[in-house]
């Protein structure tokens, strides 16, 4: 394992120092991450305090899926708006899908709870 000292502010608006630590690509790390642990303390970075609920990380996630929209925005450019919309529209969630599912998983291998 790799161990990052990195500075973050605390509740108080205090900065303190804290060590990160990171396994690289593990296949332990990842079969420990893998399943759930709701009884375990779960935190962003060691020491942290902040109590996440789901409104806190759904405002994360929600622009990330909202621009979609954007094409319709632009379909006077388009020279077949009819069937370009949609099928554009239908890519973008395969990609935005596919990166927010596989994004978690790579993290998971990465550095332990």
């Amino acid at each position: 394992p790799q161990f990052y000292n990195t500075t973050v502010m605390d509740s108080m608006g205090m900065e303190r120092t804290i060590t990160l630590e990171w396994t690289g690509l593990s296949s332990e790390t990842c079969s420990a991450n893998m399943y759930s642990s709701y009884g375990a303390e779960q935190l962003a970075y060691p020491g942290d305090t902040k109590k996440y609920n789901f409104f806190g990380l759904l405002s994360i996630w929600f622009p990330a899926v909202t621009g979609f929209e954007a094409g319709s925005n632009r379909s006077a450019d388009l020279s077949d708006p009819e069937r370009d919309i949609p099928r554009g529209t239908f890519i973008a969630h395969i990609i935005s899908t596919l990166i927010y599912m596989t994004f978690p998983i790579i993290f998971a291998c990465l550095a332990p709870r």
